[in-house]
């Protein structure tokens, strides 16, 4: 979560996110190693337009609704339950949706509170979709799985070591692995300036989920 509360090298205690506006992708890179003993190998960034070309390059990406569901704040609207298919607009409403409302009876919208965690567990989906497509464009539709990697070339800035052809086997491996969901708890806290952050739990959980990125 960007409110994890973690030791930023040089800066102290602080929101995670902030090692990204205080000094880039590097110094999120050694605030993840500093912090929780993970090795990044490489890193990818990406902004709201690249993320709207990527979902339009593989045709939209479709997700059951089992209600009405909208966010009258980004922009977000699905009228009536479902199957729906989100181009590449609709996805990006559909992740940067912090405020979403589902119609569960008729004319009461119920606002989901999970705020930015949900907004993380939606952005999950959309990744996992992605992957599940991809993986469909490899095996059948090389012009497909061209189009689609050079939207991730043209749209995601990537560290130096990357270029095309590194990128198109990373799809390819990710896509047909089995991607493991590994969490581990925490707190909330407000810090004396009162900021609103998060406290990992360091149980048995915490270094289980740790380990796995030793293996």
């Amino acid at each position: 979560p960007r409110d994890l509360l973690v030791e930023v090298p040089g800066h102290g205690p602080a929101r995670i996110n902030s090692a990204l506006v205080a000094g880039g992708p590097d110094l999120l890179v050694q605030t993840i190693k500093e912090n929780f003993g993970i090795e990044v190998n490489h890193y990818a960034s990406i902004d709201f337009e690249g993320a709207r070309k990527i979902g339009d390059a593989v045709g939209g990406l479709s997700f059951d609704f089992q209600y009405p569901t909208r966010d009258l704040r980004s922009g977000f609207n699905i009228a009536e339950p479902g199957c729906h298919t989100l181009d590449g607009q609709g996805l990006l409403a559909f992740v940067r949706s912090r405020h979403l409302e589902t119609e569960k009876s008729p004319g009461k919208w119920e606002i989901d509170r999970g705020y930015d965690l949900s907004r993380m567990a939606r952005q999950e989906q959309v990744v996992l979709a992605a992957l599940a497509t991809f993986s469909r464009l490899d095996a059948s539709d090389p012009v497909g799985t061209a189009q689609f990697v050079d939207a991730v070339v043209e749209n995601v800035e990537l560290d130096s070591t990357f270029d095309r052809a590194a990128m198109l086997q990373l799809f390819r491996d990710v896509a047909g692995s089995e991607i493991r969901d590994v969490r581990f708890a925490y707190e909330e806290r407000v810090t004396d300036s009162g900021a609103a952050v998060l406290v990992p739990v360091r149980d048995q959980f915490y270094d289980a989920a740790l380990h796995l990125f030793s293996e």
